[in-house]
């Protein structure tokens, strides 16, 4: 998908019309059918879609762009190699898992406000929504993944360890009742 169609799918779904896009953004309805025709050269700005995404409040516009563009596609993660590195320091682990565990609540939150609806599928950018908070939920898991790692890599846990607190772990929750499948309760 083009960004051009990226925008023209956001701005049907929230069902304004290109010259309405276009007077909230200062341009032209014919300015914006260009940019959905992906007719204008090098695409919109990057002022542009901020707007664009900002008055149709669909991030996932930007995301796309950026995810898209073959300089960032390149560039970005040698530039960044290091984002999002955890240290290897036991307590640095534990902080960026505390970080990300909070970030994780938030989003539970959101999803659960955004789920109590009727029919959470017509709220404003459903999709986008749900995989942005969905993707910071999965940041958790990652960071405990990379954490059980570290441990074993420097010699603080084995293999065989790990698994016994994961056996350990279920054993509790089957005792406390949690995490009971539909086949056992019948």
């Amino acid at each position: 998908m083009t960004i051009g169609e990226k925008i023209r799918k956001s701005r049907k779904k929230a069902k304004v019309t290109a010259a309405e896009l276009g007077a909230l953004v200062g341009l032209s309805g014919a300015a914006i059918s260009k940019i959905e025709l992906d007719l204008v050269k090098n695409g919109p700005s990057p002022e542009m879609l901020i707007n664009i995404s900002d008055v149709l409040h669909d991030p996932s516009i930007l995301t796309h762009a950026l995810l898209e563009n073959p300089i960032c596609k390149r560039v970005i993660p040698r530039a960044f190699e290091p984002l999002n590195n955890i240290n290897d320091n036991p307590s640095a682990i534990l902080a960026k898992i505390q970080e990300e565990m909070e970030e994780g609540i938030e989003a539970a939150k959101i999803l659960a406000r955004n789920f109590s609806h009727a029919d959470p599928e017509n709220l404003p950018n459903h999709k986008g929504v749900l995989f942005a908070n969905l993707e910071q939920i999965l940041d958790v898991s990652r960071c405990i993944e990379e954490m059980f790692a570290r441990l074993k890599a420097c010699g603080a846990l084995t293999e065989e360890e790990q698994l016994e607190i994961h056996i350990r772990q279920q054993v509790k929750v089957e005792r406390n009742g949690h995490h009971i499948s539909d086949a056992e309760v019948a």
